[in-house]
């Protein structure tokens, strides 16, 4: 990759205040998190409170080769544009061991990964899990008499409950007293997942490759696994369902929307419709994916209505709708669970929990204090880039240019403000919102790309920002 690869052909005075930008931000962000975190503290709401690691040279030696493996890893990817599956299998791997490598720089590797879940408070939705009795089948039908009222899983669909209660099972056929012990299934669990759950995370960025591969004419489709990879939330998040399991199947969605649009595909439209059910059941913080679909498939029908039929677009929306009512319909059957409901009564608990109120004024506050909350667990650069990347994508729009890919970075952005707007939440984005960080991987690569003349360069010097924000985060930040 030279400059004069795609990304490196034309540095303009804007590519270089981008820069100057990318750099200030990250210095500012660096400057609060070690020295006014108070800065912080005082904006009415915030969630997450300061800490201090205790220090020792033998931590910085592991950051140290992290960030050097790391390094080599990008490099490695990089120059090896035409082998996908050796890619891909980096990528994973670098994952993996960012992840994994923040455990040993807390001293005892895989178990200081499982002692920091479990002793964060959301470990109660497993430990409720470990002391559930019953089929599965009559947790769902009798979820709200159940869990209505619990702190955590009141304002969840069942599918969440579902999940850990289906390796429960699994696991108990090895181990039978995971089935009968609370306590033993919790250490049990939890052990596992310590080793295995890392690993799971790592496997969105093969459908990540695919959708950049499919969406975009760029010639590097791992540049969105490498951004997605930066983000702090992704690598210090590890063992939560939002970090693991939720970016994973909002991927797999974005890949069956993406083969949708782009092949104009009844067969994808209805597969589609099964997996939004899929996911809204096993999180109500999904439900943007139904406005990122909407919008991005009439947002690519203006771009491209020269060689798009309306009466397609609608047949499609039909297929979607299709596959999401018969999905529903069959849950329905077996377990009588209407989502409708329980939406209503998460949603209410959700709010007395946030302490949200709906006026013009609160969601202003709100939007301030969750873009704060979100950017500080996303990295400065991340949603700099983003920002930078949907104006430009709008110019284009307006400037009839546009392709499916820029509609693509419209609709996210329109999603996302949407999001802000009214998503009902105050504070701990950085931990709800982590299931969208693949969607702004995407959006923002081909800006990655340029900061500096040089591309490589250019993602290198991102990564490093984004990695220099992570060790921040870890050793100042306490994730309750």
């Amino acid at each position: 990759m030279s400059a004069d690869s795609p990304g490196g052909k034309k540095y303009t005075a804007l590519n270089k205040a981008g820069l100057a930008v990318l750099l200030l931000g990250t210095a500012v962000y660096s400057y609060v998190l070690a020295f006014h975190y108070d800065w912080l503290q005082s904006i009415p709401g915030w969630f997450f409170f300061r800490q201090d690691h205790p220090g020792g040279p033998y931590r910085y030696i592991y950051l140290f080769l992290m960030l050097v493996l790391a390094l080599v890893a990008v490099f490695a990817i990089l120059k090896r544009t035409k082998q996908p599956i050796l890619n891909i299998s980096i990528a994973m791997a670098l994952l993996f061991f960012l992840q994994i490598g923040y455990g040993f720089v807390q001293g005892n590797g895989f178990e200081s990964i499982r002692v920091k879940y479990a002793k964060a408070a959301v470990s109660e939705e497993l430990q409720t899990v470990c002391q559930a009795r019953g089929s599965l089948i009559e947790s769902v039908r009798n979820y709200d008499v159940l869990y209505g009222d619990n702190f955590w899983l009141g304002t969840k669909p069942p599918g969440f409950f579902s999940f850990y209660a289906l390796i429960k099972a699994g696991i108990g056929l090895i181990r039978p007293a995971v089935l009968t012990d609370p306590q033993a299934c919790f250490m049990t669990l939890t052990k596992n997942f310590a080793y295995f759950l890392p690993f799971f995370a790592t496997l969105l960025l093969i459908p990540l490759y695919f959708i950049q591969k499919k969406i975009t004419s760029q010639p590097f489709p791992f540049i969105s696994a490498l951004i997605y990879i930066s983000a702090p939330s992704v690598i210090l998040m590890t063992l939560l369902t939002d970090q693991f399991l939720f970016p994973l199947l909002f991927t797999i969605f974005l890949l069956l929307l993406t083969l949708m649009i782009t092949r104009q595909s009844l067969l994808y439209a209805f597969l589609a419709g099964c997996m939004a059910y899929l996911l809204v059941f096993v999180s109500f913080s999904l439900l943007p994916i139904f406005g990122l679909a909407a919008i991005w498939l009439f947002v690519d029908y203006w771009i491209n209505r020269q060689n798009r039929d309306l009466r397609t677009v609608l047949l499609l929306l039909a297929a979607f709708f299709g596959g999401l009512l018969l999905t529903s319909l069959l849950v329905w059957l077996f377990t009588s669970y209407n989502p409708l409901a329980r939406y209503q009564l998460a949603f209410q608990k959700h709010r007395e929990i946030k302490q949200f109120e709906f006026s013009a004024q609160r969601i202003m506050e709100y939007m301030f204090l969750n873009q704060v909350d979100f950017m500080l667990w996303t990295g400065f650069g991340l949603l700099f880039l983003f920002y930078g990347s949907s104006i430009r994508a709008f110019i284009l729009f307006f400037q009839r240019k546009a392709t499916t890919y820029d509609g693509f970075r419209i609709a996210f952005f329109l999603t996302f403000l949407i999001l802000n707007l009214a998503g009902q939440t105050r504070s701990e984005v950085g931990r709800l919102w982590v299931f969208l960080l693949p969607g702004f991987a995407l959006a923002i690569f081909p800006e990655s790309l340029k900061l500096l003349k040089n591309p490589l360069h250019s993602i290198q010097l991102f990564f490093l920002t984004q990695m220099f924000s992570t060790f921040l985060v870890f050793y100042y930040i306490h994730f309750p």
